[in-house]
C-alpha cells in the first residue's frame, strides 16, 4: 500500500483517494482524470486548488494557534498529554 506524506503524518494513499472521491460526489464535477499516462486534475480541480489554497493556509495556522494555546492550557492545569491529572 503506497503512502502519501502531508506536513505532519503520512496517510494510506486508499484513504486520500476515498476522500477525494466523496469531494468530488459533493461537488458534482469529476477532479481527477484517469489516462494510460496516470491521474490528471481537472480544470475544475485546478482552478479550485488555486482558490481554496490561500484559505487552507489560513485554517492550518489558525489550527497550529489553537493547538499551542490548548497545549498550554493543559500544562497550567498539570495535564498530561493523555489528559490525567498528575
Amino acid at each position: 500500500m503506497s503512502r502519501v506524506k502531508t506536513d505532519a503524518r503520512e496517510i494510506a494513499q486508499p484513504a486520500v483517494s476515498g476522500q477525494f472521491r466523496r469531494l468530488a460526489q459533493q461537488l458534482g464535477v469529476p477532479l481527477f482524470v484517469r489516462s494510460r499516462q496516470g491521474v490528471r486534475p481537472t480544470v475544475c480541480a485546478n482552478d479550485s486548488a488555486c482558490r481554496i489554497g490561500p484559505h487552507l493556509d489560513h485554517v492550518r495556522a489558525a489550527l497550529v494557534r489553537l493547538l499551542i494555546v490548548f497545549t498550554s492550557f493543559r500544562a497550567s492545569r498539570g495535564l498530561s498529554d493523555g489528559g490525567c491529572l498528575r
